[in-house]
């Protein structure tokens, strides 16, 4: 046992009780302690409340005999130890984090009181599956983990729980849940989102959005196609509200007034505003406040904030002068018809937080007079015929998640862009994001259009490229190329590339070292400027490697016309196969390559290949003459005198060549016609070479 004295001075207060007897009691006398450890087999009871930093549990019991316990930390956490809890009828107060999951653990704490208060940073709660608690308090941003099931449940912050189970459940602010089973579900006013997989309504769903401030319901699990709200009998009638993929079930009848279908919703009775032309007055201002609303050009506040039916208008009487702000508070979810700027003063300042975008089911149209901050644009409609003009300004983020269509009437600038629906057309104009990341069904119709990009990510082949007059410029070289077998008109790497997916070009530069390859590649024109790894197949017509000094190593490499390397004799490129023998194909015709030095390369195809200069066999190779690159001319088959007749004037020079070797003629016919030759190393007393 322990027992403090109120008059005391405690130089350290950390208690550690190991003991195996049981009666043991603890009276702190309402000093404040730093940590109570519960360490042995034996029992404790409080004899009053106990503050400090924590309580922790790692075996034994303990009893709060109905005493408070005011701590930034309670752990019962003994693994494969037997814990004993009781709480019997106290508050816990905790400003940290309450722990108490452990196998062995056990927890009376049906009559008590857990309130959950931190001083902002976040807390967290995690519980064993049967959990109870008589009321559940939380004023502080928590994570719960586990199930949790009590009386009555209030959030005064946000919240994220797995699973609750609740006769009264109180939110004032948004929050997600996974699993909410209550009785009764109280959403205040400041409750502007819920994320969630599945809500049990027993008995009613008691919510007050307005057209001021509309409700959000969506889907909290990211993998799943839709979220479930049920009701046995009854009514569940909500106003003002956006939901997205929202299935209702049950015997009650479910009723959304004033409110919008994001689709995907099934079971609900909706009726929709009227859409209205909403004007921006009053200068500077917050977006959901009233007074900036008005019905016409520079008429009167007090309306409702736009809505998903409603086109926005600033102009020239929204705003008097440059250097004021219009702001998006982060928390709101923000929906509109069409966008539209124009004659606003230079210097304007839309400030939008980066993770809520302004979701648009229409049109927009930016001026360059505006300065967006951190705007993220969410282009939600389903209909054909939107435009995007960004008025030269740099956006924060582009989204298309509708299935309709969008053209471009400028340049576009974006942090990100994720075309994941729909129809998205450049109009020529070029485009320059930090990444592309493509989804769905999306076909992107780029035009002539020059795309300058940190990371392309398209690997789903569902989406769809017109590129093929497009030119694509990667500039990074740490983000990826990933995409799923498109053509494109050029793609240049200005730093090392990596890439994954098969993709064909009609130009490929590679300007730093081109060895993260995981991409079959076929291609009219490649150049390569440093080192090259080729493990998968690369098909080009011409293919030039400009990079003396440095390593070219290959798998399968198909040339149709020419390969072209640009070594010197200080600096040959080094060409070799990847992981074993590499193959080099070309079906006719001459590759000619001088100060290269090769290594288990074989040579294949119908071709003749010529290593010369200073080139060096390292060894391995095959179907290669280490000499000089002979020339090429036509020979006709029998015509052996070079007179442009087959006749018995020829039989002296075959018979004078008899026995001598050359290479061999490509593809060679008795077929009457020009036929292309290699030089032999002899020729006849006139000058005429033996081939």
């Amino acid at each position: 046992s322990l027992v403090l004295s109120p008059a005391m001075t405690l130089a350290f207060a950390n208690f550690e009780f190991v003991g195996a007897n049981i009666g043991n009691t603890i009276f702190t006398a309402g000093q404040q302690i730093n940590y109570l450890v519960i360490n042995g087999t034996g029992d404790w009871t409080l004899a009053d409340a106990v503050s400090g930093i924590g309580v922790q549990i790692y075996k034994g019991t303990f009893n709060t005999a109905g005493h408070d316990l005011n701590l930034e930390l309670f752990s019962a956490n003994g693994m494969n130890n037997a814990i004993f809890v009781d709480f019997d009828t106290s508050d816990i107060n905790i400003s940290e984090n309450y722990i108490a999951f452990s196998p062995l653990l056990t927890i009376s704490s049906a009559n008590a009181n857990l309130l959950l208060a931190g001083a902002g940073n976040p807390l967290y709660c995690q519980i064993n599956d049967n959990a109870e608690f008589n009321n559940v308090t939380v004023n502080n941003y928590t994570y719960f983990y586990g199930t949790m099931t009590c009386n009555r449940f209030e959030s005064t912050s946000g919240v994220r729980v797995n699973n609750l189970n609740s006769v009264v459940s109180i939110f004032h602010k948004s929050f997600s849940v996974i699993t909410l089973e209550s009785d009764t579900i109280h959403l205040l006013q400041d409750v502007l989102e819920v994320e969630f997989d599945t809500i049990a309504i027993g008995n009613e769903l008691i919510a007050s959005p307005d057209c001021f401030r509309p409700l959000v319901l969506g889907v909290y699990n990211p993998f799943a196609s839709s979220a479930l709200i049920t009701q046995s009998s009854g009514a569940v009638n909500l106003s003002y509200t956006y939901m997205q993929n929202i299935v209702a079930q049950g015997g009650a009848v479910f009723n959304a007034n004033n409110s919008w279908d994001l689709g995907g919703n099934t079971g609900w009775n909706f009726t929709t505003p009227p859409a209205r032309d909403v004007y921006w007055v009053g200068g500077g201002g917050e977006w959901d406040d009233p007074a900036h609303w008005s019905l016409s050009s520079n008429g009167t506040g007090g309306n409702c904030p736009p809505n998903l039916t409603d086109n926005i208008f600033f102009d020239n009487n929204s705003i008097p002068t440059g250097g004021q702000t219009v702001n998006i508070d982060p928390s709101l979810t923000v929906y509109c018809n069409n966008l539209s700027f124009s004659g606003i003063p230079a210097g304007t300042v839309l400030m939008s937080g980066s993770q809520s975008p302004v979701n648009v089911n229409g049109s927009v149209a930016l001026v360059p007079e505006l300065d967006p901050w951190a705007l993220n644009l969410n282009m939600i409609s389903d209909n054909t015929g939107n435009t995007i003009h960004t008025g030269n300004n740099n956006l924060y983020g582009l989204t298309l998640s509708g299935s309709g269509s969008w053209e471009l009437q400028s340049p576009m600038q974006t942090g990100n862009f994720y075309p994941q629906g729909g129809t998205f057309i450049t109009n020529n104009y070029n485009l320059t994001s930090g990444g592309i990341n493509t989804g769905g069904n999306a076909f992107l119709d780029l035009g002539t259009s020059t795309i300058s990009v940190l990371g392309f990510y398209s690997p789903s082949p569902g989406v769809t490229f017109d590129g093929d007059s497009a030119n694509i410029v990667i500039q990074s070289s740490v983000l990826s190329f990933l995409v799923s077998n498109p053509l494109f008109n050029s793609v240049t790497f200005t730093g090392n590339a990596n890439t994954q997916g098969a993709f064909s070009v009609n130009r490929l530069i590679a300007n730093g070292d081109f060895i993260n390859i995981n991409s079959q590649i076929n291609a009219g024109y490649a150049i390569f400027k440093n080192n090259v790894t080729l493990q998968f197949p690369l098909t080009a017509d011409t293919i030039v490697f400009d990079n003396p000094g440095d390593l070219v190593r290959i798998n399968n490499v198909t040339v149709n016309d020419s390969l072209i390397s640009n070594g010197t004799a200080g600096f040959p490129v080094q060409i070799e196969g990847y992981s074993g023998v590499g193959t080099l194909t070309k079906t006719g015709g001459v590759v000619c390559l001088e100060h290269v030095l090769l290594k288990d390369i074989n040579a294949t195809g119908g071709a003749q290949f010529f290593a010369g200069g200073s080139s060096v066999d390292l060894g391995g190779n095959s179907g290669w003459v280490f000499g000089p690159c002979a020339p090429l001319t036509h020979v006709w088959p029998g015509d052996a005198n070079y007179d442009l007749i087959a006749d018995n004037n020829d039989i002296l020079n075959i018979g004078l060549a008899y026995g001598y070797t050359g290479p061999v003629r490509a593809n060679a016919s008795l077929a009457w016609v020009a036929q292309p030759a290699n030089d032999w190393s002899f020729q006849f007393a006139n000058g005429a070479n033996l081939k």
